[in-house]
């Protein structure tokens, strides 16, 4: 398949294993350039050799960082334009909410703003970074992996399910915003994938 992405420079967040692994592959294979980046220093390595032995064409920039962290956040956005000069893709992926304790009266305040911190912010400031970028070139693509808990409500992911409501709401707003520029914005809801991560919650 052919989408029209040949030298495309995309920036995958939590791209070290598991779906944003995946989609790097993918762009890889549609002739994108890369950027992947995890906390995981170890793992990312992996990924990288890993896709660089499959698709050795591409250039592939593999980066250590927290995307919860405004600091890492900056950081990623600069390195990747000295690398490239321009970001075309922004997938935003990293991990939210645990999976642990969500009864409503064990959770305190503290509880709440880091997962308000964390997913939340990390998608809308990553979304803020790359978009005078886009804008600029007049073309870009966000996409927001985004849980499902947004669009149907679970007892056992309070947390997750807020954090994805609001972010499922804030790609609808901002979408509108930018298509003017040629910016496109969309969520995908991939539901229960077979990753590590969801055989620990199953």
């Amino acid at each position: 398949m052919d989408l029209g992405l040949k030298d495309k420079v995309a920036l995958i967040t939590g791209s070290s294993a598991g779906i944003g692994f995946t989609i790097a592959e993918k762009l890889a294979e549609e002739g994108c350039h890369l950027i992947i980046c995890g906390r995981n220093s170890q793992r990312l390595e992996q990924a990288y050799q890993s896709l660089a032995q499959a698709y050795p064409v591409q250039e592939i920039l593999s980066l250590v960082a927290d995307v919860h962290q405004a600091q890492d956040s900056e950081q990623l956005i600069q390195n990747s334009l000295n690398q490239y000069g321009k970001i075309d893709i922004l997938v935003n992926n990293s991990e939210g909410a645990n999976f642990a304790e969500n009864l409503i009266e064990n959770l305190s305040d503290e509880d709440w703003l880091n997962v308000f911190q964390g997913k939340l912010i990390g998608y809308i400031r990553l979304t803020n970074l790359v978009l005078p970028i886009m804008k600029k070139q007049h073309w870009g693509r966000i996409v927001n992996i985004i849980g499902t808990s947004g669009k149907e409500p679970s007892p056992r992911l309070v947390k997750s399910g807020v954090v994805n409501a609001a972010l499922m709401n804030f790609t609808k707003s901002v979408a509108r915003q930018t298509a003017p520029y040629n910016v496109l914005i969309n969520s995908v809801n991939p539901g229960v994938i077979d990753t590590p991560r969801h055989r620990e919650y199953l």
